[in-house]
């Protein structure tokens, strides 16, 4: 009897899940014990038992005791418990469903203790993302990131958060999985500091770079798609293990299906992989996890997307600047198309199959001033500004919600904003909390890009002079160029050279958004953590005064509802 070669993928699958290899990197993770200890228990001792996690009901009160006397305790997210100490043990309240990190100190011990906590529903089941929307950032598990989530404190100084991702990249062979307990410790920090952890599965190009001939030629592959199901398992055994029924994230394979939509002048049905199509491959990645799922692991996911997946749209500046050759009217309408044709696109390819969650779009790997080194006519190095590509005015973000919200529209799934840049249009006038002065330029060199998400997201009011540096003849002004409001923004204002734009985070669930994820892309792009990050905490800062007005709105009520109890 002879097996079929899907067969014969599943059973290479479990034989190269055997023989993937140890792990070497130098990512920093909490004990193991911790990930097996009692979660349900309600006392402790420090360095034998406690776990990473304890959880109390919405309108439940429990108390925590240790082995040693509780001095303080911060919470990295107040809203969703009162956290007092009381006769030395932690006194918590639950007041909203949704997540925090403990920073616990101890009578006679040195070093903190940092514990999550859940605030489940009253009925016992378990939060879900927090909202209106959540936030997110890209972290690694090194020392730097480490001391920037364990260094919150309260105000404007915080580094509170919903979420985090981190990259599971390079492939099956010599990729994410010999990179020492990634995965493990990844969701274990996570846990610890009241965030939800996202994974970015991104194994379909390997070691050697992307591209669509890349990915084709590895969907072809008996002996690559072997190992790379063989690899998905691995990762969602590894997060099984620390997770244990707590809610993370994937974000499946980001670029491929833009490479497939844009390069391969088919539809997913006529694409030929290892699997039979496109459709098989996608369907079985989905139903891979979807098993899982219904095995009790409490995972969302969905596909990534790209904005220039649509190659009749992606002109010039790129789908999302049609505006800018096309005028504002037809401009919007050939978005709109493009991402009628993506979300489509990816629809047919099966990325909705299984029970997928949500959707992902990122905005692009380089931030908006992001220099390059190219060539020119000679082979003689060159410095490549991108400004006029991804340097985006209020016009384009709204171009680039009118994208997300047609994408919503046209798949009824919510979707995630992921890999959004943490650069600032310079000459902010932002005060910085922690040296009381206006945040510094960044400089335009590596890792301290200017872009205009933050400023967009969370509004900012700055000062212009000068061109954009657009290649082109001639450059517009700065001042010409983010005040301009075809959209009729009613939050974008000016005086002068002084521009103001306003948040939108609070507006992104009327384009279908549930998530917005920062953080660099490729290549050396502006980074918002770090012991100090690059951007000289604006990002972060940013994010938290977001916060502090959620926690005005939010947490008085559900103080009020526990005193009328």
């Amino acid at each position: 009897m002879s097996l079929s070669r899907k067969s014969l993928i599943l059973v290479l699958s479990v034989v190269m899940t055997l023989l993937l290899g140890p792990a070497v990197s130098e990512a920093l993770g909490p004990p193991a014990y911790r990930i097996t200890a009692d979660r349900n228990a309600n006392s402790f001792r420090l360095g034998v038992n406690e776990p990473l996690q304890v959880n109390v009901k919405k309108g439940q009160v429990r108390t925590f005791s240790f082995d040693k006397p509780v001095t303080g305790v911060i919470s990295r997210n107040p809203t969703v418990a009162n956290l007092t100490v009381v006769s030395g043990a932690i006194e918590a309240h639950g007041l909203l469903p949704g997540r925090t990190g403990m920073r616990i100190t101890f009578e006679g011990v040195p070093t903190p203790l940092f514990m999550g906590l859940r605030v489940d529903n009253a009925d016992g089941s378990l939060p879900g993302l927090p909202g209106p929307v959540a936030l997110g950032s890209v972290s690694e598990d090194g020392e730097a990131d480490l001391a920037f989530w364990e260094g919150h404190v309260p105000g404007p100084k915080g580094t509170r958060m919903d979420l985090r991702y981190i990259y599971l990249n390079n492939g099956p062979f010599v990729g994410w999985h010999t990179w020492w307990n990634r995965v493990q410790n990844f969701a274990a920090n996570s846990m610890l500091w009241g965030m939800v952890p996202f994974f970015v599965f991104y194994n379909i190009p390997a070691d050697k770079g992307e591209g669509y001939e890349i990915d084709l030629r590895n969907i072809n592959s008996f002996y690559y798609m072997s190992a790379y199901y063989a690899n998905l398992h691995l990762f969602l055994k590894q997060a099984k293990e620390v997770m244990q029924g707590e809610l993370y994230g994937i974000i499946v394979e980001p670029d491929f299906l833009g490479y497939m939509q844009q390069l391969s002048g088919k539809q997913p049905s006529e694409i030929t992989t290892i699997d039979g199509t496109l459709v098989n491959t996608v369907t079985s990645i989905n139903q891979i996890i979807a098993r899982k799922k219904a095995d009790g692991d409490n995972i969302i996911f969905g596909w990534q997307l790209n904005i220039w997946a649509d190659n009749a749209s992606n002109q010039k500046d790129g789908t999302i600047r049609r505006t800018d050759d096309l005028g504002w009217e037809e401009g919007r309408k050939v978005i709109a198309q493009a991402a009628r044709n993506t979300a489509n696109y990816a629809m047919s390819a099966g990325a909705l199959s299984h029970g997928a969650d949500f959707l992902v779009v990122d905005k692009y790997g380089l931030d908006g001033y992001c220099i390059k080194w190219g060539v020119d006519g000679q082979g003689n190095p060159i410095r490549i500004v991108n400004a006029s590509k991804y340097f985006w005015n209020n016009d384009h973000w709204m171009n680039y919600l009118l994208f997300i919200k047609t994408i919503s529209e046209v798949s009824q799934k919510k979707v995630l904003l992921w890999q959004l840049p943490v650069g600032h249009i310079n000459s902010s006038t932002a005060i910085s909390a922690r040296t009381n002065k206006r945040f510094p330029d960044l400089a335009n060199i590596d890792t301290k890009w200017e872009d205009s998400s933050t400023t967009f997201f969370f509004g900012d009011v700055f000062d212009v002079s000068g061109d954009v540096l657009e290649p082109r003849t001639p450059s517009p002004t700065r001042i010409s160029y983010f005040r301009q409001n075809y959209a009729k923004d009613p939050t974008l204002s000016w005086s002068d050279n002084r521009i103001t734009w306003g948040s939108h985070i609070n507006i992104l669930p009327q384009y279908g958004i549930i998530a917005a994820m920062f953080g660099a892309g490729i290549g050396e792009s502006t980074k918002g953590t770090g012991n100090p990050p690059p951007d000289d905490y604006f990002w972060i800062q940013k994010a938290q005064t977001y916060y502090l007005g959620l926690q005005h709105k939010r947490i008085v009520p559900a103080l009020q509802y526990l005193l009328l109890q």
